[in-house]
């Protein structure tokens, strides 16, 4: 019998494979089997099953995924296999490529009309050396067409697959293109076994061939949700199954797979409450853990602050308040090694380099993880004429620096002098503070928004001057270099709402 054949192991690629079905289904009616080699969750095989597909357990092995591939032909129920990558989506019947298959007993397809003899694949091919021989390598340079096993089919027993299985293992233990393992084994071994290459068509690259004529769009390296034009026949197929699905819920969630939480952040289902020109950011470490699992869930119940995107800085991973990350939530792993052992300031930093880096909406509002809701419905204020919107403060405190040679608002002064001038007496804002506090109007950030171009704008004077805060206190910075400017700030009650 003739079947098509998927493998999954683990969560990162089930929603993936299931696109890929969904899409399988549209051509054709015949029989399919996903072969798993751990436990799945109850929707995932619930979904499989809808979509007619038989599940075959396999036992699980101690290799990479994509070594593990090359162990397949072990496991498929089918005398003639085709095999799809989780990461395709089928634009046509695929099944003429079973006569192709049994042309020779084995098939692949030439990927993008690459050679051999390529830059990229001869690199990779001579990569092979260590665990083949330099007659293998010179064969397979010599081979022609470069092949891509994320469609590839075989007769049962055909003997290239235990050599293929061998070659694969061995080129992994030996480090060779690991993450292409499975793909460069096949690419050595075919001056050994006659095999049928269909063209490029039957899995046409997202970003190097013409997907106008696919019958399999091959989305390789995780390039399903990038900002590419081949990319739009994914997500709309994704979409249409998600929104049919009794399992939308979970189709909504990313399970690991962070380019896809990237793309699902910012491709939210409409939501009235939304506001496109802001994101809400928060940062976490280990220390501050408890804390944001305590008003994670008190935010969630205000409408007006569940509904928006949020980016989350995360330093040296704390457990967070969830088990599957919200798709409204970006995840941005934050170190900043400048700030050395001084942690506060390696947090804070994250709400000027980090916001500079990767806010995408024209405002952001800082929301601490120890800023916990009153009871009192959030209003927004109006923020859009201002460079920064916060909570009034009266005092500044020196705090979190050893050894402060002075106040902050005097390093302040002195740091701005350099910035302008970089020489010379300066006319300071500020008397010479004694002590620790100073009285005086200004903003506090546990619960603000900050025009981005303005955070942007302060990070690059950062940058500029060594790289690092000029003290350790992100909203002192922000404030002075607004007052300095005359940027336009709104000082307000932000403790009607939240309480620091």
């Amino acid at each position: 019998m003739r079947g098509i054949i998927y493998f999954n192991r683990g969560t990162k690629c089930r929603i993936r494979l299931l696109v890929s079905l969904y899409s399988l289904r549209k051509h054709y009616a015949g029989p399919v089997a996903v072969l798993i080699d751990s436990g799945d969750d109850e929707w995932f095989v619930s979904e499989l099953l809808r979509l007619d597909a038989q599940i075959v357990d396999i036992p699980r092995g101690d290799n990479a995924a994509l070594a593990a591939k090359s162990t397949m032909w072990k496991w498929t129920p089918f005398a003639t296999s085709l095999f799809l990558d989780a990461d395709t989506l089928v634009m046509a019947d695929p099944s003429p490529l079973f006569d192709e298959i049994e042309k020779t007993g084995i098939m692949t397809y030439h990927f993008a009309d690459w050679s051999t003899t390529g830059r990229k694949i001869s690199k990779r091919i001579r990569a092979w050396k260590p665990a083949t021989s330099e007659h293998d390598v010179n064969q397979a340079l010599a081979y022609g067409p470069a092949v891509n096993t994320g469609i590839h089919g075989y007769v049962r027993g055909h003997p290239f697959l235990a050599d293929w299985e061998s070659l694969t293992h061995r080129g992994y233990a030996k480090n060779c293109t690991r993450r292409l393992v499975d793909e460069l084994a096949w690419q050595m071994l075919l001056h050994r076994h006659p095999c049928t290459v269909v063209g490029p068509e039957w899995g046409a690259s997202v970003k190097f061939w013409d997907v106008g004529s696919a019958k399999i769009i091959h989305y390789h390296g995780s390039k399903h949700t990038l900002d590419l034009p081949a990319c739009d026949p994914w997500k709309q197929t994704y979409r249409e199954y998600r929104d049919g699905s009794p399992a939308a819920v979970e189709l909504g969630k990313a399970g690991g797979d962070r380019r896809f939480r990237r793309w699902l952040a910012a491709d939210l289902p409409p939501n009235p409450l939304r506001r496109e020109n802001l994101t809400i950011v928060t940062a976490v470490n280990p220390g501050y853990a408890a804390k944001l699992a305590a008003n994670w869930p008190l935010w969630m119940q205000d409408p007006e602050i569940a509904a928006q995107r949020f980016i989350l800085f995360v330093n040296r991973r704390p457990k967070l308040p969830w088990a599957e990350t919200p798709p409204n939530v970006t995840i941005v792993p934050w170190k900043f090694d400048a700030a050395g052992d001084n942690i506060r300031e390696r947090m804070l930093s994250a709400f000027v380099f980090g916001v500079a880096e990767h806010v995408q909406t024209d405002y952001w509002m800082k929301l601490d993880c120890d800023a916990t809701p009153t009871g009192v419905a959030w209003e927004w204020p109006d923020y859009e004429n201002f460079a920064i919107t916060g909570h009034r403060c009266g005092r500044t405190v020196t705090k979190g620096q050893v050894d402060p040679p002075k106040h902050f608002l005097n390093q302040l002064d002195d740091w701005w002098w350099q910035v302008r001038f970089n020489d010379g007496d300066h006319e300071a804002i500020f008397p010479e503070i004694e002590g620790r506090g100073h009285g005086h109007k200004r903003t506090a950030s546990y619960c603000c928004i900050e025009r981005t171009a303005f955070t942007q704008d302060l990070a690059a004077t950062c940058n500029n001057m060594g790289g690092r805060l000029p003290v350790p206190s992100q909203d002192t910075t922000a404030w002075y270099v607004a007052h300095r400017t005359e940027q336009p700030i709104r000082r307000m009650n932000m403790r009607k709402w939240f309480s620091p």
